[in-house]
C-alpha cells in the first residue's frame, strides 16, 4: 500500500506541472490578445458635412477645389485669390473678425498664414480650425492631399490627386534624356544686397533634387538659409544659380556687379535662372510642372 501512494505521489507532482505550465501559457496568450485589443487606434478628424470653409494658403485652396469641394469655399487669402470669393488676410494681417464675416464651419490654413491667437479666437466661435504644415517638399505635399481628403471625407478624390501627382513626376527623367552628367544648382534668396544660400533641408534644396539636379550647397554641409558669403560661392562653384523672380526683381542690374555671385561656373557663363517664387518653393499641385520645367532649363 504504501508503494502505491509513493508511485502516485511523483505522478500528481508532474500533473499538477503540466496544468500549471498550460495555464501559464493561456494567460500569455490572454496577454497577447488584450495587448492587441488595446492597441492605440489612429485617431481620424471627425467626418462632418462643412457647408462653408474658408481657405488660408495657395496649396491649401489647390487641394479644396482639386478634391471637388471648391463650391464650398467662401473665401480665401489675398495672397492666393480664387476667381471673383472674397478675400480675408494671411499672416500677420490676417483679421478674426473677417474670417468670421463669412460664416465657415471650417477654416483650413498652412501655419504661416494663420497666427496661433487668431485660430484659437476662431476655435473659441465653435468653427472648426486646422493648420496644416507647409509643405517642404513633394513627399509631404502628397501627405498633405491626403489629410485634407480625410477631413473632408474624400479619400478616393485625394488618391487619384496623388496619382495624377506621381504621373507628372515620371516624367521629369524624360527630360533629362541621354545626358549622364549631374548638374549643380545653387538656389539664393536674394532681397536688395542680402543673398541668401539654400542648405539641406529647405524647400530650394528640394526643388533642384526633384529637377534631378545635385543641390550645390552641399560641399557647405550648411542647413536652412544661410548668407551667402563669396568664399561660400567659390567653394560651391555650381553650373547653374537658381532664383525667384522676386529676387531677380530685388537685385536688377545689380545682379553681375554684385562680388558674392562672382566666382562661378554660373556666373561666368550667365546661367542664371529664374521663376516664381511660389512655384518654386509652395509645394503645392504644381511642383512636379515647375520641376520639369526647371529640368529642361538644366539639361536641354
Amino acid at each position: 500500500m504504501l508503494s502505491r501512494k509513493l508511485i502516485l505521489i511523483p505522478l500528481l507532482m508532474v500533473a499538477f506541472a503540466c496544468t500549471k505550465d498550460q495555464s501559464k501559457q493561456a494567460g500569455d496568450s490572454t496577454k497577447v490578445i488584450n495587448k492587441k485589443d488595446t492597441a492605440k487606434k489612429v485617431k481620424l478628424p471627425p467626418q462632418k458635412n462643412y457647408k462653408r470653409i474658408v481657405t488660408i494658403g495657395k496649396s491649401i485652396t489647390q487641394i479644396v477645389f482639386e478634391l471637388g469641394v471648391g463650391n464650398k469655399v467662401v473665401a480665401v487669402d489675398r495672397r492666393t485669390s480664387h476667381d471673383s470669393l472674397p478675400q480675408v488676410g494671411y499672416g500677420r494681417v490676417l483679421r478674426s473678425k473677417l474670417v468670421m464675416k463669412h460664416e465657415p464651419d471650417l477654416v483650413l490654413s498652412d501655419i504661416k498664414g494663420s497666427p496661433e491667437e487668431k485660430m484659437n479666437n476662431i476655435l473659441a466661435e465653435g468653427v472648426d480650425y486646422v493648420r496644416y504644415n507647409n509643405p517642404p517638399n513633394i513627399d509631404s505635399t502628397k501627405a498633405l492631399v491626403k489629410k485634407i481628403a480625410l477631413r473632408l471625407n474624400k479619400k478616393t478624390a485625394g488618391e487619384k490627386i496623388i496619382q495624377r501627382l506621381d504621373s507628372t513626376l515620371r516624367l521629369i527623367p524624360t527630360m533629362k534624356k541621354n545626358r549622364k552628367d549631374t548638374v549643380k544648382v545653387m538656389y539664393v534668396l536674394a532681397r536688395g544686397t542680402n543673398i541668401l544660400v539654400a542648405g539641406h533641408k529647405t524647400a530650394g534644396e528640394a526643388i533642384i533634387q526633384l529637377a534631378i539636379a545635385k543641390n550645390a550647397a552641399d560641399v557647405l554641409a550648411i542647413e536652412g538659409m544661410r548668407r551667402l558669403t563669396p568664399v561660400m560661392m567659390q567653394q560651391a562653384n555650381p553650373d547653374y544659380i537658381l532664383m525667384s523672380n522676386k529676387s531677380w526683381d530685388s537685385i536688377g542690374d545689380k545682379m553681375f556687379e554684385m562680388p558674392v555671385l562672382f566666382d562661378s561656373r554660373a556666373r561666368r557663363m550667365g546661367r542664371i535662372i529664374h521663376l516664381d517664387e511660389e512655384a518654386l518653393l509652395g509645394f503645392g499641385l504644381d511642383a512636379p510642372q515647375t520641376a520639369i520645367e526647371l529640368c529642361k532649363k538644366l539639361y536641354q
